[in-house]
């Protein structure tokens, strides 16, 4: 086999004389652009598992036709994307490409129903189980569940551990829909759970920049998102993308397999989609689309109104500049403005004046979690909770646990939402420029930066003498003077 990297503009190549007989390890962390295309060089770079751009690491011609094949899927005449399972499940290297973005993963290799792990797969598993998947007879193997406790919570959430190997085959499908909704951006930016470059981190960052003034918070809880799941509906909608029945078919019977339950019987669950298998989070994604889109075309922008929020007369009247002072130079103008604007603030004045002239909602989702900003009356928080409780348990058949479903208002209390709490201050609680609490801020973080480097000094001091005294025991004579020399020298070089 060849591998090849690419560093600081340079292509290197090596040879690895390995039997194909012999006991396969896949090793491709990287994928370079070998490819102009602007789609194979995205493609190329979302596929990179360690994100090491200065190497990047590419094994023979046959993973560049799969980098390809997955860029320019064949599409009939409605638009649908056919003949995936020909020409990328049947494929033994692609198999191979999702064993390779598997095998470092924590818990791949726990085991199910029996001892089979990915140790020790070979070559020759690859090509048996993708001559299975063309003659439609691959068979998934039973799962097992298991209790796990719950982070925030004294429950336990129930996961189904699947076969190992078993996970190769998920994790290709996976790949293949990660392709589809991601190349045509089915999804909206709204989505932040199980996506390329999404994250807990974007989801508040969003909420954060862009929700600004948003009083009423709705805390919707999905009440066993992944266990609810309609199979029938999750098939429809993936029609609507692809066409192709064996693929349909394989992800079908994966979810009809022999569970293992807690108390060590044999039973088939007729809806809902294993949690903890590694295709569920981008089918729970596919499925939730639709409340995305219901919440975005037929909420937001219904109900959206006004341009701007209305200004508040008595506000305005209070911190206009007086016509003696219009003439004092500009610096000395905005002073009293900002003096002024902070004692109006405290009386309690505020500058925008809530009405229903001006609407705004927002939303944000992560996996089965989703949260609902309203910048309007409580009323109207209170119909949008009822609509999207109807959109829920009407189309997609879940249901939404009105007991843990919440409506703050986030200048009065906190809403919860990933683990943070979301609020909002009032103008009168915030600290102004130059303020003492800013002040006392900046010189605690000052005096803590100082701390930090004095223990760091230390830590490297005390490190370098004992690598000098290690250097006197271990080293003999001739090499101890030039070793000593050259660490003294980039110890003083350092500091």
């Amino acid at each position: 086999m060849c591998y090849c990297w690419r560093t600081h503009g340079r292509t290197f190549c090596c040879t690895s004389n390995s039997s194909t007989n012999s006991s396969f390890d896949f090793r491709t962390k990287d994928i370079i652009d070998v490819e102009k295309e602007s789609g194979v060089k995205n493609l190329t770079k979302s596929l990179i598992v360690g994100r090491d751009l200065k190497k990047e690491l590419v094994t023979n011609n046959s993973l560049i036709n799969i980098i390809r094949k997955l860029t320019t899927f064949k599409i009939n005449k409605c638009g649908k994307y056919i003949n995936i399972t020909k020409e990328l499940l049947c494929d033994p290297d692609f198999l191979r490409l999702a064993y390779s973005k598997i095998k470092s993963n924590k818990g791949v290799n726990t085991k199910a129903t029996d001892d089979e792990t990915l140790d020790g797969i070979s070559s020759e598993w690859f090509d048996k189980a993708a001559n299975l998947i063309k003659a439609a007879q691959y068979k998934f193997k039973p799962a097992r569940m298991k209790d796990i406790p719950k982070a925030s919570s004294n429950e336990k959430r129930i996961i189904t551990i699947t076969n190992s190997r078993d996970k190769i085959i998920q994790k290709a499908i996976a790949l293949v829909l990660e392709m589809i909704y991601e190349r045509d951006e089915v999804f909206l930016e709204v989505s932040h759970g199980f996506r390329p470059n999404k994250s807990c981190h974007t989801a508040l960052k969003q909420i954060k920049y862009e929700w600004s003034a948003i009083p009423w918070y709705i805390e919707a809880d999905v009440s066993k998102a992944f266990d609810d799941i309609n199979r029938n509906i999750l098939v429809n909608l993936l029609k609507k993308k692809i066409s192709d029945k064996r693929f349909l078919d394989l992800i079908f019977q994966m979810y009809k397999v022999d569970i293992l339950n807690l108390e060590g019987f044999l039973l088939k669950k007729k809806n809902g989609i294993m949690q903890g298998n590694v295709l569920s989070p981008i089918l729970c994604n596919i499925y939730l689309h639709e409340l995305d889109s219901f919440v975005i075309n037929d909420i937001i922008n219904k109900y959206k109104k006004g341009d701007r929020p209305v200004v508040n007369k008595e506000y305005k009247k209070l911190i206009g500049l007086k016509e003696h002072e219009k003439r004092l130079p500009q610096h000395i103008q905005k002073t009293i403005a900002r003096s002024r604007r902070r004692q109006i603030e405290k009386r309690g004045i505020k500058r925008v004046v809530e009405s229903e002239e001006f609407i705004r909602i927002k939303y944000v989702r992560y996996a089965d979690d989703f949260i609902i900003g309203v910048r309007g009356s409580k009323e109207l928080a209170e119909k949008i909770c009822k609509l999207t409780k109807n959109f829920l348990s009407s189309v997609l058949g879940l249901k939404l646990n009105m007991d843990k479903t919440l409506i703050t208002d986030t200048f009065a209390g906190k809403a919860k939402f990933l683990g943070f709490e979301i609020f909002n201050k009032n103008a009168i609680d915030l600290p102004y420029r130059n303020s003492r609490e800013i002040e006392n801020y900046k010189r605690v973080k000052k005096k803590n930066k100082i701390i930090k480097q004095n223990i760091t000094n230390k830590i490297k001091k005390k490190t370098r003498e004992k690598v000098l005294k290690w250097i006197d025991k271990e080293i003999g004579d001739g090499k101890k003077r030039k070793l000593k020399r050259n660490f003294e020298f980039v110890g003083q070089v350092k500091n």
